[in-house]
């Protein structure tokens, strides 16, 4: 295999229990498995981030502007596959977040309400877990019998539903906002 000059290959290989060597045509990176870890976190928030973004500002208009006999498949085909998607990045996310913290302070979890980092991560984790808690347990459970009022029910039904489809994504995009926020004040503030 051949590389172009913009290419770039990422091969991960873990040769020690500190360091993560990577090869990032054609040098070979050596960082840390904190390092490595922060760019997964990092990668996965952001992405995360970005699939709330577009449920907000591209689907539910797309979902609300379409005729009524239409939503339906819409909320049960190609909502389930962005959610899911959102899913797993919160998991991903919350999951090495808490492998980072961890790895920084270890079991010396008062620093978490002693100090401003600590008030930033914490307020922000837990956010952020009961983001990930939604994403898997509530929402799921909220696709069908929407799809059904939107396609099956009085008028009223409908305006319920949408009136719902119209604040919960805004509420989970206010809260995922305030989350990289408080996790981009972290990361200029106190480390341990």
């Amino acid at each position: 295999m051949t590389l172009m000059p913009l290419q770039c290959w990422l091969i991960a290989n873990i040769f020690a229990t500190n360091d993560i060597h990577l090869i990032v045509a054609p040098i070979i990176v050596t960082i840390s498995t904190m390092a490595f870890i922060r760019i997964i976190h990092v990668m996965a928030g952001v992405a995360w981030f970005g699939a709330v973004v577009t449920v907000n500002t591209v689907l539910i208009p797309y979902l609300l502007s379409i005729e009524i006999g239409n939503r339906r498949e819409v909320l049960t085909t190609l909502f389930p596959r962005i959610f899911r998607l959102a899913s797993v990045l919160s998991l991903a996310a919350v999951l090495t977040g808490s492998a980072l913290l961890y790895l920084m302070i270890g079991t010396e979890i008062s620093i978490l309400w002693e100090s401003q980092w600590g008030l930033y991560i914490l307020i922000g984790g837990t956010l952020a877990t009961i983001l990930t808690v939604f994403h898997f347990i509530i929402e799921e459970r909220l696709e069908k019998p929407l799809g059904a009022i939107l396609d099956d029910s009085k008028n009223s039904d409908i305006e319920v539903a949408t009136k719902f489809l119209r604040v919960v994504p805004r509420v989970g995009l206010v809260v995922i906002s305030t989350v990289l926020l408080l996790m981009i004040f972290a990361s200029h503030g106190y480390y341990p």
